[in-house]
């Protein structure tokens, strides 16, 4: 009856992986195809030149159209300039007092008196300040505007975009990328006067929302501009900090599929300088899917030096671009990415199910596996219906945990005869069933939203740590008679090599699991040395495989397989699942195209399995030493 209920279970992962290989080539289809990609500049970088140097707009324009430039992104204006700017230049050349559109007649504590006497520029100040929430009294040509001073709030309220200069831009084959700036209080009617405003402006590209907030994020007005131009997630930035954001992709959400793209640009990132990041946009354009790439004017005091900096900082990157195969262009949009029914996804999340029998069935309470199968079963089933992504997300991690805890537990007892082509032989296998695991989880969360950033893989840390947490306690409950064969044997062995060995063997694996659990994610520094290392490996290999695996998890693997004393196999194996666990979380970087995560563990596990062979020969030259120096000590071992 169990091995009925094995080959079921077999069967229903066989199955689980056949329709995830289907996804995966889909998605990977749609990666290789995704090559254009677009060159945007700042709308205020280029006033800021034009004021500053002798280059009229048209000038500064072919010149960066030459360069490979093929969008602006502008900011709206604001009534009075922000000098000291929290990020990478300056908003003085988008303030309409900066630019003289306006002068100020009066300051009082409680109100300004602005006067101009063009028309548009009146009446665009005042229905932007009106619409967001701003006291406005007209009277002839002057604006008497009631806030209390310093005006701080002048400085941030948006009062529209100089539609004149944009249109000038765009007849020059410019895409216009209109940035719409926070603000919290507005009038309904009012949110209709922005709308027309970006309306006017010929190609128009993508919208995006500047600040803590999205504008109206749930008002009609905004939610229809969005659908039909679509905006921008900002890399780092744009959906870990910006209310609204989650709210407003999924109202635009259109049978799977969401009309938002990913910008990379140092601007909202301060740890960032705007030259000399070459190697950050290329690491974008090639591991997290960017198609649109913004690029800032230094600010270093030589405004002719900035431009000369701005300008080589995108030849470079246009250069690298074009040589791994993108060209410029404007269809930046993921395009036939995979979109699984809820039907497809219970089939392959049934695998991830049927694993998690199969490691249940290792420990003693084996007889609890089609019990706990047939509750998950129902409970993905009821989630899947209720909340499909929550679903996908729960399932993908499940699968991720037991696919590279069975793999393991499944070698934990040695062979009768070790050998490294028999260790390497074993590797193989774990490497499969792991893999296995991997295209399940990966087509699980194979949807559009998790290809934009929309949403994200659950539970990182909690991948990386369970599957080192699992496995040791399985071998302790499934191998207790074992334990205690091999702590008693402990008795006859020399006090002093016990504490010695013991005391390197926890120090090791100590240090060995302190650095993995540090390292795991992306928010932590690294050392000097270790950045040395991935650069070579960088330079060298193109893509970087992952260190955890090629010096730690792979090759303690390998040596653990090899090793026939259950004392020293079982702390190793539980080492070297740390492999294991790194390559199924690489591939849950989904925003990490296909093919690297492909080049990349491939590239570990090559790597990994030369250094697990040179770990067997040095334990095996250690072991003859040491047994030699236990004869001449008298020490029995």
């Amino acid at each position: 009856m169990e091995k009925v209920n094995h080959r079921l279970l077999n069967l229903i992962i066989i199955v689980a992986f056949g329709f995830s290989i289907l996804l995966l080539s889909q998605r990977l289809n749609s990666e290789l195809h995704h090559k254009e990609i677009q060159i945007a500049t700042r709308y205020q970088d280029i006033l800021h030149l034009c004021f500053n140097t002798d280059y009229t707009m048209r000038e500064v324009l072919l010149i960066l159209k030459e360069l490979g430039v093929n969008t602006i992104t502008a900011r709206e204006s604001v009534l009075l300039p922000e000098y000291a700017s929290n990020y990478n230049g300056k908003d003085a050349p988008t303030s309409d007092l900066e630019r003289g559109l306006i002068d100020v007649v009066a300051e009082e504590q409680y109100r300004i008196i602005m006067e101009t006497d063009d028309t548009s520029t009146y009446y665009r100040i005042y229905q932007n300040l009106v619409t967001k929430g701003i006291s406005v009294v007209r009277d002839g040509s002057r604006m008497l505007i009631y806030t209390q001073s310093p005006y701080k709030v002048l400085t941030q309220t948006g009062t529209g975009f100089n539609v004149i200069d944009l249109i000038y831009m765009s007849n020059m084959g410019f895409e216009i990328v209109p940035e719409i700036r926070s603000f919290s209080t507005f009038l309904k009617f009012g949110l209709a006067t922005i709308i027309e405003e970006i309306s006017q402006i010929p190609n128009l590209s993508y919208i995006s929302f500047d600040g803590s907030s999205i504008a109206g994020y749930t008002e009609e007005q905004i939610i229809n501009l969005v659908k039909n131009y679509g905006f921008i997630n900002l890399e780092f930035y744009t959906s870990t900090n910006q209310e609204g954001f989650v709210t407003l992709a999924n109202r635009i959400e259109d049978n799977g599929t969401y009309n938002i793209v990913r910008m990379f640009s140092p601007e909202k990132m301060s740890h960032l300088k705007a030259y000399g990041i070459s190697d950050t946009y290329e690491l974008a354009l090639t591991e997290r899917s960017v198609r649109l790439f913004g690029f800032v004017l230094p600010q270093t005091g030589n405004i002719h030096h900035d431009f000369e900096l701005l300008c080589n900082e995108i030849e470079t990157f246009v250069d690298y671009a074009t040589n791994n195969g993108f060209h410029i262009g404007t269809n930046i949009r993921l395009q036939e990415w995979p979109n699984p029914s809820r039907l497809l996804l219970f089939v392959i999340g049934l695998g991830a199910v049927a694993m998690f029998v199969k490691l249940v069935s290792l420990t003693p309470f084996r007889a609890l596996g089609p019990l706990a199968g047939i509750l998950g079963t129902l409970a993905f089933i009821a989630l899947l219906l209720i909340d499909k992504v929550t679903a996908v997300r729960i399932m993908s991690l499940l699968a991720t945990i037991v696919f590279p805890s069975y793999a393991v537990l499944i070698f934990i007892d040695p062979p009768q005869h070790s050998s490294i082509a028999k260790s390497l032989i074993d590797f193989a296998r774990i490497l499969i069933i792991t893999i296995v695991g991997i295209a399940i989880m990966c087509s699980l969360i194979s949807g559009y939203n998790f290809a934009i950033g929309l949403d994200l893989f659950l539970g990182v840390k909690l991948a990386h740590i369970a599957p080192l947490v699992i496995v040791p306690i399985v071998i302790i409950l499934s191998r207790w008679s074992d334990i205690k064969i091999e702590l008693r044997n402990l008795r006859r062995i020399n006090w002093k090599l016990l504490v010695l060995f013991s005391i390197i063997g926890i120090g090791i694996i100590g240090a060995v699991l302190s650095i993995y659990i540090y390292r795991t994610g992306n928010s932590n520094s690294i050392s000097d040395l270790e950045q040395t290392f991935r650069t070579t490996l960088d330079n060298i290999l193109g893509v970087r495989p992952r260190t955890k695996e090629l010096l730690i998890g792979h090759p303690l693997l390998i040596l653990g397989l090899y090793l026939s004393y259950r004392g020293f196999r079982w702390p190793v194996l539980v080492a070297g699942t740390i492999g294991q666990v790194s390559m199924t979380n690489t591939f849950a970087h989904i925003h990490t195209p296909l093919l690297i995560s492909i080049i990349r563990t491939g590239y570990g596990i090559i790597i990994g399995t030369v250094v697990g062979i040179i770990f067997i020969c040095i334990y095996k030259v250690v072991y003859k030493l040491l047994m030699k120096v236990f004869d001449n000590l008298g020490w029995d071992f």
